[in-house]
């Protein structure tokens, strides 16, 4: 069987300060996907005007009108149209509390949920890395200290019902005992090596950088 080239492409983003000059680029990318044999999905095509407004506003791609959405995932990362980090660090707790749930239910069946050394290899093997995915954006934002809050709050629940000791005992004693980083810390890791190698990157517009 001999099939021809199969080409794909997802997670596509158009960022524009206008509405028309958004249109401009939709016209843009559909005029190349045309040529080069790409259909644009309109169901999963959707617009989201940062801080409101353009009520009025309507975005086409080949003569169909496309959905305008208050929040929208992109690569995993919650976006929201009041522009609030909030919005992606809220997602990220409402995840790794579902991982929370699937770890003790699934290794309680195995009964493996009595060896808090693998609890504790799950939590960094997992947990972790769920809760903290894209840290290096949202971490940094004054408006995300409360959800970061509830977010590090899971790890000490986890940890301590993996221990089974009691709220009375301080936090930071079973982070020693079980050599634990807290998520708090890893998360500046991340944050400091991740602008830390954008610092040395020529080819970046610091400018245009969040700060």
């Amino acid at each position: 069987v001999t099939t021809g080239l199969v080409a794909l492409s997802s997670s596509t983003s158009l960022l524009s300060a206008s509405a028309q000059g958004l249109q401009q680029l939709l016209d843009s990318m559909q005029s190349f996907c045309a040529a080069n044999g790409l259909t644009i999905s309109i169901p999963k095509t959707q617009i989201v005007v940062f801080g409101g407004g353009h009520h009025d506003c309507v975005w086409k791609v080949a003569g169909q009108h496309l959905k305008r959405s208050k929040s929208f995932t992109y690569l995993g990362m919650l976006f929201h149209e009041d522009g609030k980090i909030r919005h992606a660090v809220q997602a990220r707790f409402s995840k790794a509390c579902a991982s929370v749930g699937s770890i003790f239910s699934q290794f309680s069946q195995l009964q493996c949920a009595k060896s808090v050394q693998l609890l504790v290899r799950l939590q960094q093997a997992i947990l972790q890395p769920c809760a903290s995915y894209g840290c290096e954006v949202w971490a940094p934002a004054d408006a995300a200290i409360v959800p970061l809050r509830d977010l590090q709050s899971l790890q000490h629940t986890f940890l301590r019902r993996a221990c089974r000791v009691k709220s009375s005992i301080p936090i930071e004693v079973v982070f020693q005992e079980l050599f634990v980083t807290p998520w708090h810390d890893f998360w500046w890791r991340q944050v400091l090596s991740f602008w830390n190698a954008m610092a040395q990157t020529d080819s970046i517009d610091h400018q245009h950088c969040p700060t």
